[in-house]
């Protein structure tokens, strides 16, 4: 407990809340005052209170409840005042047996690539221990006959897919023998069997949608591998087969019947349940608010890559690790707490901050997974019910960190409380036409999991191993996850865009947004370093990089202090022309209104064609007072590279100090002034520096 007095429940709403947090936090010293997020809480913990909830209360309580009111009495007090509603509930359907909107989907997704490895889930397992193979076979064979979803295929009529479920069938393990192999060269066999399988892909209207194959090493060592298609597995499912398989494993082994209930539903059961609470009016609520949080949102991430855009994406990508140290973590976790914000929460703002920089934006939409399990009887089932939500993040101005977590916290609530609504049926009511070049609606994906140690049977000792599966849907995807009290994962990037030193570069420069943000949460975004002192180094003395972005405090508030102790020194010479440093700064001032007038902001690229003058430094000295960054042109450079160099930059103003310049870039870009045209006004405007 996080109190020092235990306050226990005091009326039987209470009790009940009380009850679902000792079992899901599995502590029963819980005080009715307790934090949920200060005893260890998270999202996906937090997702299933709610469905626990919703089964005893008849109260469909939205995940954003539990993140305002985080003790047991405020909850009790939040569950009281929501009262009961009208649901549709979850039973067994007479109907034929229907696919889910994400079945459907991927399904679709399926008939246009066949075969695709993208949509293939793999996952091995290095068993230390006996493994009797038979017994594995049978409690797999059990496992297949408990969840419907592993016995159906998927045919094509005539451009509808249609769910077919299948007998009762033995499942064969297919087994490889490294017995003579050291267990580092048996863990290399099995790995390159893993990538051989996922390859082969699936044949949706045969099947069947899960192989197993078992390659045995030297002494008792062995690589579990389960290949299987995302129609019929998610995440979560993984909890359940090693939940199930371990129970019917020690059961069978020790000459029992199987220990485990029957199941209740099955996966077609939810299926039949979302179809029917689609039509309900808070569904359509629910929609409208999600499309409401997205209106206006940019249609797609423009992060600067390596190498154009495939009309098709490959779904060829690689993978760099990620490793964020206890201690950051630990401070990084403290940092959200009192911002009432998750772990994910921190380290997405940390993201969307390294996002904001390198595609220079401020109106950010990353994808991220949601349980997608709304009644307690789903978390005992296979299925493909995760659901993928975007959460969109914008802001204005420089905000500092503090304030950027607080809006990432309340876009990632938003998220949350439109999650039941399938990504699908999103897809089909703003996205109708398939751009195959790109993930609809967001092209980066962002996932922190929590991650427990898998049930094992008993004598057995379970540990996954990692497998790269060379793919991605994305065009980055950073996949984080809990261990040992230190986060770590992979970024994952799209080869068709990024080459492996992009990716490496990103993670470093993630790494270092990280450490800055912990150690000052209260600078501004602008403010966080992407660079550590030896890239800085290697910047300023080495080769100037196709982009940089630099702190504008740097120069900025350097020249302002020396202006402010030494106004009448002298700071620019040119020939016979000379400005003190308090005229530059006064007329660097002025051209940033003008230039804040013509729309540069925080991060907005003015490309600047003009020679080396007074005018020319006063004006890159406004660009960076009014927010921006300033992207020198050489006119001696041809059209060609020219136009290439203001498109990768996303160039917002071209500003040049001659017609005849203007008239040239005028046929390169739409929005190109000259010095004379931008400075009209000058002296009309304020001698102090824009907000």
């Amino acid at each position: 407990p996080n109190n020092t007095t235990h306050t226990p429940p005091k009326n039987d709403t209470e009790k009940i809340i009380h009850h679902i947090w000792t079992t899901i936090l599995n502590n029963p010293h819980i005080s009715t005052t307790d934090n949920f997020f200060h005893l260890g809480g998270h999202s996906l913990l937090a997702t299933q209170v709610t469905t626990r909830i919703r089964q005893e209360f008849d109260t469909p309580l939205p995940l954003r409840t539990i993140f305002e009111n985080p003790t047991i009495t405020q909850l009790a007090k939040a569950v009281q005042q929501h009262g009961k509603q009208a649901v549709v509930p979850l039973a067994p359907s007479t109907e034929t047996p229907d696919l889910s909107f994400a079945q459907r989907r991927l399904w679709f997704l399926e008939q246009l690539k066949p075969n695709s490895t993208l949509y293939v889930v793999q996952s091995m397992w290095q068993v230390s221990g006996s493994l009797d193979q038979t017994i594995l076979e049978r409690a797999l064979t059990e496992i297949v006959r408990r969840h419907q979803v592993l016995r159906t295929t998927y045919r094509d009529d005539a451009g509808t897919p249609v769910a077919v479920v299948h007998a009762d069938g033995d499942v064969r393990v297919s087994v490889v023998d490294a017995s003579r192999e050291p267990v580092p060269e048996a863990s290399r066999q099995a790995i390159e069997l893993a990538h051989r399988e996922a390859q082969l892909g699936f044949d949706l209207a045969a099947g069947p949608l899960l192989r197993v194959h078992l390659v045995r090493a030297a002494g008792d060592v062995s690589f579990l591998l389960f290949t299987m298609h995302h129609l019929v597995v998610d995440g979560w499912s993984m909890t359940v087969l090693w939940r199930e398989l371990s129970a019917l494993y020690d059961a069978f082994s020790a000459g029992r019947p199987t220990p485990l209930p029957p199941l209740t539903v099955q996966y077609s059961d939810f299926a039949s349940w979302q179809r029917k609470w689609l039509a309900t009016p808070e569904a359509a609520d629910l929609l409208g608010s999600l499309r409401e949080q997205l209106d206006g949102a940019p249609p797609a991430l423009d992060l600067p890559a390596d190498h154009p855009r495939p009309s098709i994406a490959s779904g060829h990508g690689g993978r760099e690790i990620v490793v964020v140290p206890a201690d950051l973590t630990e401070s990084l976790r403290r940092l959200g707490l009192a911002q009432n914000a998750t772990l994910y929460m921190t380290l997405l703002a940390c993201f969307d901050i390294l996002l904001s920089r390198y595609a220079r934006t401020r109106d950010i939409v990353t994808g991220s997974p949601l349980g997608g399990r709304p009644f307690p009887e789903l978390d005992d089932l296979f299925g493909f019910f995760v659901n993928s939500v975007p959460v969109r993040v914008r802001w204005s101005g420089d905000p500092t960190f503090r304030q950027l977590l607080a809006v990432v916290r309340e876009a990632t609530l938003a998220a949350y409380t439109t999650g039941d609504v399938p990504f699908d049926r999103l897809v089909e009511k703003l996205v109708p036409d398939r751009d195959l070049s790109r993930n609809p609606i967001f092209q980066v994906w962002f996932d922190l999991d929590s991650v427990s140690e898998a049930d094992h049977p008993s004598g057995l000792r379970v540990t996954e191993t990692e497998l790269d599966p060379g793919n991605t849907r994305f065009d980055l995807e950073l996949l984080l996850a809990e261990r040992d009290g230190r986060v770590e994962g992979t970024l994952g990037y799209s080869s068709d865009l990024f080459t492996a030193d992009t990716a490496r570069r990103l993670v470093r420069h993630f790494m270092n947004v990280l450490a800055n943000v912990a150690a000052n949460p209260d600078q501004t975004v602008l403010a966080v370093r992407l660079f550590d002192e030896d890239e800085a180094r290697a910047l300023l003395h080495g080769p100037r990089p196709r982009t940089t972005l630099v702190p504008r405090q740097d120069i900025v508030d350097r020249l302002t202090n020396v202006a402010e102790a030494t106004p009448d020194a002298v700071a620019l010479v040119r020939g016979q022309d000379r400005l003190t440093y308090r005229e530059l700064q006064e007329r660097a001032n002025r051209c940033a209104h003008l230039l804040r007038a013509a729309g540069v902001t925080a991060e907005v690229v003015v490309g600047v064609c003009g020679p080396a003058d007074l005018n020319t430094s006063t004006l890159l000295l406004a660009i960076l007072k009014a927010g921006g960054t300033y992207l020198p042109l050489d006119p001696t450079h041809p059209d060609e590279r020219l136009r290439h160099m203001l498109h990768k930059a996303g160039t917002h103003l071209v500003v040049t100090h001659n017609d005849t310049q203007a008239h040239r870039l005028a046929t390169l870009h739409p929005n190109v002034t000259t010095w004379q045209q931008l400075t009209t006004d000058l002296h009309h405007q304020p001698t102090t520096a824009p907000p």
